[in-house]
């Protein structure tokens, strides 16, 4: 048996396999802990899907066998941008298509709910919440969902920038923290004195961005060896982060508490002052040149 993997031959020993579904599945395994996953499976010269009848052919019936693998960080930004064409597809076709175009593309709508919660699972289920309890054929209901299918676009969009470019992102989200930290240090002053919209408006401001940093700072961290070194107030800049999230957590909890006075507190006390540390350590390595 031949098998190839982007075109390269493989040795690969067969041990308790005794069907072609059991070999795909030992290569997936192997290529998984390399950080690579099949995306397309070629057998006998004829593509197939990963689910159909062929996984039960006995190994003696294949005779060729070509994987095409990529990292799972590629997948995923191929797999994003396959989503954001079809939420620009809804979108148009929900602001200007027929009856009958509409409910052709909500047939696959869901197959992409469930692999946007497994991509971005912040905002599972976001672009069925529109047509819940009602009909897509109501003006208003079509309305709301040409809405949500440009929302949604937007942030995959975001998502897919960060890993394209994740140091450049990283560098993006400091510089936008640093320039709004101020109006932040503001929160605690507007609750205090009755101003709650304005501040939960900037708490809400405050999460998205810290959100943002805590996830492209894994994704840019390869590509900046240095981030790895960094110091915030003794403690490693992987470390900090941590703290972060479990204040950020801490916050969460406040919010839907309708705790207004802890979340004050944590962030005049114990959020701006990590922030502020962070972001000034994140400064002092992403405006230097990186090193070649």
């Amino acid at each position: 048996m031949d098998i190839l993997i982007n075109d390269v031959s493989i040795s690969f020993q067969l041990e308790h396999e005794r069907t072609a579904g059991d070999i795909i599945d030992g290569l997936d395994e192997w290529l998984s802990t390399t950080g690579h996953r099949i995306r397309e499976i070629r057998l006998n010269g004829q593509t197939v899907d990963q689910t159909s009848a062929w996984r039960d052919r006995e190994v003696a019936e294949v005779e060729r066998l070509e994987i095409l693998a990529s990292s799972v960080h590629q997948l995923a930004i191929d797999q994003l941008e396959t989503i954001i064409n079809y939420t620009d597809l809804l979108r148009r076709v929900a602001d200007e298509g027929s009856p009958e175009q509409l409910a052709s593309v909500l047939e696959e709508l869901p197959h992409v709910t469930a692999a946007v919660a497994r991509l971005v699972p912040d905002i599972a289920g976001a672009l069925e919440e529109p047509l819940q309890d009602t009909s897509p054929e109501k003006p208003e209901v079509r309305s709301a969902l040409g809405r949500r299918a440009g929302e949604v676009a937007q942030i995959l969009q975001q998502r897919q920038r960060e890993l394209l470019d994740p140091e450049h992102e990283l560098r993006q989200t400091v510089a936008a923290l640093r320039s709004i930290l101020p109006a932040f240090e503001e929160i605690p002053v507007q609750l205090q004195s009755g101003r709650e919209r304005d501040a939960l408006d900037m708490v809400a401001r405050f999460a998205e961005l810290t959100g943002r940093l805590l996830r492209v700072f894994p994704l840019a961290a390869p590509v900046r060896p240095e981030l790895a070194s960094a110091e915030v107030n003794g403690a490693s800049l992987e470390q900090a982060m941590s703290t972060l999230t479990d204040l950020l957590r801490e916050l969460e909890s406040a919010m839907q508490n309708s705790d207004l006075v802890l979340v004050g507190d944590l962030m005049e006390y114990e959020l701006l002052p990590q922030l502020t540390a962070l972001t000034d350590a994140f400064g002092a390595i992403l405006d230097t040149p990186r090193h070649t």
